[in-house]
């Protein structure tokens, strides 16, 4: 990881190793088909007051087994999210929207968004 010698190249070597940890427990928990990883992505999105260009980057992209599409966003953060935060997470709500209004040609119908924290 070119992490350096020390305490703080331990710390984050630490930190390293809890999100592929995280990473390890989400998929064993997980059997949805991997549709792509660091996928990009642009869509317009009509609004009240007129069109936005929504453009971003999802960590993953996971299909259902009735062929809906969810995005999978992998949290490295050091701050977990609450779970009524989860609720109202504007980033997710964002993912599932651009899924509906045709981001990935692969669907847009979409079984949600998630952290996977």
């Amino acid at each position: 990881l070119g992490l350096g010698e020390g305490w703080v190249g331990d710390a984050e070597r630490a930190r390293a190793e809890r999100v592929v940890g995280k990473l390890a427990d989400y998929l064993a928990e997980h059997s949805w088909d991997l549709v792509d990883v660091e996928r990009p992505f642009e869509v317009r999105v009509e609004l009240p007051d007129g069109a936005a260009v929504v453009v971003g980057r999802v960590d993953r992209l996971e299909r259902d087994p009735q062929g809906n599409l969810r995005v999978v966003d992998l949290k490295t953060g050091r701050r977990t999210p609450s779970a009524d935060e989860l609720e109202r997470h504007a980033q997710l709500g964002v993912y599932q929207v651009s899924v509906q209004r045709g981001a990935f040609p692969e669907g847009t119908s979409t079984a949600g968004a998630t952290l996977a924290q």
